[in-house]
């Protein structure tokens, strides 16, 4: 069976006691947490589905954020204005499952060493998967992250991990 989902979502909010976090001008490794009591917050969202069957799952999301009217400090530091996923998960043999999600984003607001505010750089990366059913309590899983191996920071001063391969087993009791 074929499924396809549409969904589009779009609102003026107010989020209250939001933590805005803050890299610490002592060394910049730690974070100082600032209280926005009210941070009015304009988005779209969107989310497109295809599912056929147990073959296979595609999703993909978008999420526009525009945040106004902050007291605490003068940016939303640590908040994502723009996120972009993409999720495919295909049955590729009976016991044999691929994954793979790509996820871009605009980089988040933070404050450098120096007092300044300045803007994160943009973010792709790449992580496929495989997991085969061995036995019906037995599962081996292969996992390949950051693939493009690009150098960012979700966190300012945080870099992600470069490309990384992982494996393991499931066991069942």
């Amino acid at each position: 069976m074929r499924t396809s989902v549409f969904r589009v979502k779009a609102g003026v909010g107010k989020q209250s006691n939001l933590p805005l976090f803050v890299n610490d001008s002592k060394d910049g490794s730690s974070f100082q947490i600032l209280r926005e009591l009210d941070l009015n917050r304009v988005f779209i969202a969107g989310e497109l589905v295809y599912q056929q069957g147990q073959k296979l799952n595609w999703t993909n999301s978008l999420q526009v954020n525009i945040y106004n009217d902050i007291d605490a400090a003068p940016k939303a530091y640590g908040l994502l204005p723009f996120e972009l996923r993409s999720s495919v998960q295909v049955l590729i043999l009976k016991d044999l499952r691929f994954k793979a999600d790509l996820y871009t984003i605009n980089g988040a607001w933070y404050r450098d060493q120096t007092g300044d505010d300045k803007k994160g750089k943009s973010a792709l990366d790449l992580n496929a998967g495989l997991e085969f059913d061995v036995h019906k309590k037995v599962k081996l899983w292969l996992q390949l992250n950051n693939i493009v191996n690009q150098d960012y920071q979700r966190w300012n001063q945080y870099r992600v991990f470069g490309f990384q391969a992982l494996g393991g087993a499931i066991f069942h009791f």
